[in-house]
């Protein structure tokens, strides 16, 4: 879902080509480490009613295995050599890791509030989503101002972004539900 977000972006931009296949393995590379590592920090034995990587690798293999991902997603991406790109790349990355403190610190604590929920979302999930739109944005030659809706053009790409915030909390609230045969 993340790399199509990508894909229909940087085409909504005008950019079909093989950079916009690249990144979009790149967002994939970096959800599959994101995920490999939640796995390990939650001690999770199942990941969509599979076994874990941590489950079956153990908790040092699939660190190290979440670790290279993320490092050959960054080597991918400097193929670009495209500083906004890389910009954008380490803003994700640091709120997904920022949303996973944050999960931490709020685990099992009856005082989280709307907000707190909402961040977390948006910190762990939805950044990635909104990160996928701007690559491919990015691609398209789009400036940071277009990019947010602050100009006049063609693209609002304003909504582009709330859809994808929209699309990860979908995903977040499929995530919520137990297990069952759709995932099997």
């Amino acid at each position: 879902m993340r790399p199509a977000l990508l894909l229909l972006s940087a085409s909504y931009a005008g950019r079909k080509d093989r950079s916009a296949i690249r990144l979009a393995a790149v967002v994939e590379l970096l959800h599959s480490a994101t995920l490999i590592h939640d796995d390990v920090i939650d001690s999770a034995d199942t990941r969509r009613g599979r076994p874990s990587a941590n489950s079956k690798w153990g908790n040092h293999r699939s660190v190290l295995t979440g670790d290279w991902l993320y490092m050959q997603s960054f080597q991918m991406a400097l193929e670009e050599r495209n500083f906004r790109i890389l910009d954008i790349l380490i803003d994700l990355t640091q709120k997904m890791v920022e949303g996973e403190l944050i999960q931490l610190a709020k685990i099992g604590r009856i005082d989280v509030t709307e907000e707190d929920a909402l961040r977390l979302a948006t910190y762990k999930t939805a950044c990635l989503f909104s990160g996928c739109a701007r690559l491919g944005a990015v691609l398209g030659g789009f400036m940071a101002s277009v990019m947010l809706g602050l100009d006049i053009t063609e693209i609002n790409w304003t909504s582009v972004l709330v859809a994808a915030v929209g699309a990860a909390l979908l995903i977040l609230i499929l995530n919520a539900l137990p297990a069952t045969e759709v995932y099997e």
